[in-house]
């Protein structure tokens, strides 16, 4: 599932306080999500607490009567990547006590309803850093990351749709980097 990674370019600092590898894993690709094979890839002895993400698709946007049937994800995935990895290192400056993360998201592919688009493990010593970054995480993501979304709505007509999160420029990484 995960066939491309990037190792962060920093390390770890364990509940002790002794440097450990930190491990980023980042997946961009048509490949159905596994969210136990992310939990594998964070796991670690060092570790007190792995905090979850799991991003589905519904039937429903913001209310509206026409059903969504389906979601079509593309993106610069050089770029996507590259912005990933920004998210990654600006997450662990702000909590250096992580030790791994995983974030994979599916692209130039079709996501029905009920299957997951985006799914984020994060390991650390104690749950609190664990819980903050994955938040974090999501909201760079959907901010920020060259991914874009078109809804496929039940009666054929179709959409492109813009995050909220992405016309605020507080959370947007690429406006502050």
């Amino acid at each position: 599932m995960l066939s491309q990674t990037q190792p962060a370019t920093t390390s770890a600092i364990s509940s002790d306080g002794a440097p450990c590898p930190a491990i980023d894993h980042i997946y961009l690709g048509p490949e159905p999500l596994d969210l136990s094979s992310l939990v594998e890839l964070v796991k670690s002895p060092a570790a007190g607490a792995i905090a979850t993400f799991l991003g589905t698709t519904r039937d429903t946007f913001q209310g509206r009567l026409r059903k969504v049937t389906t979601l079509r994800y593309t993106a610069h995935a050089a770029l996507a990547m590259k912005t990933c990895q920004r998210i990654l290192d600006n997450v662990r400056r702000s909590c250096p006590s992580l030790i791994s993360i995983a974030i994979a998201h599916r692209i130039d592919t079709v996501v029905p309803v009920g299957e997951s688009s985006v799914a984020i493990a994060v390991s650390s010593p104690h749950r609190k850093e664990a819980f903050a970054s994955v938040s974090q995480i999501m909201d760079d993501l959907k901010a920020s990351v060259e991914v874009w979304k078109e809804e496929v709505y039940e009666d054929g007509d179709v959409a492109w749709k813009e995050n909220s999160e992405a016309s605020n420029s507080e959370n947007n990484i690429n406006k502050v980097m």
